[in-house]
């Protein structure tokens, strides 16, 4: 008698049925291992990706951030397509499957609803990207403005 995988008691005839159990735990672990670190270095790529491309406008003087508020550099991104960020986004995802896989219940957000949603001051409704991509700006982008 001894826990299988699962963690309940199991009978096992053969130190072979002992072996084969193991191996094919161990071989999905492996398996859903690689599946998560492929999305994260996917999502990592996608990131530097993003980050090359916002550079290669700067140099090129496609994007100007000189002495402009916050939101008109947010405007900018939004105008030239960039992603919120990806790396935040895929572990949000992460997130959420595992609690369904867990069976809890996940929550879901008001943001995640509606195509928009209030800024800070609570007067005017911004869309998704524009507010994802507001955060993501932060203060090395705004420090480069000034």
């Amino acid at each position: 008698m001894l826990f299988d995988a699962a963690g309940c008691l199991r009978r096992f005839d053969t130190p072979e049925e002992i072996c084969q159990e193991f191996f094919n735990t161990r071989k999905q672990l492996y398996i859903d291992r690689k599946r998560f670190l492929e999305g994260m270095l996917s999502a990592q790529s996608d990131r530097l990706s993003e980050q090359a491309r916002f550079i290669l406008m700067k140099i090129n003087n496609q994007i100007d951030i000189e002495n402009k508020r916050k939101t008109v550099i947010v405007e900018q991104l939004v105008k030239h397509k960039f992603k919120p960020d990806p790396v935040k986004k895929w572990k949000e995802l992460q997130k959420k499957r595992e609690l369904e896989m867990c069976g809890e219940a996940a929550p879901e957000s008001d943001e995640e609803d509606g195509d928009e949603q209030e800024n800070e001051d609570g007067d005017v409704p911004v869309p998704k990207t524009k507010s994802a991509l507001d955060k993501k700006v932060g203060s090395r982008v705004k420090s480069l403005g000034q």
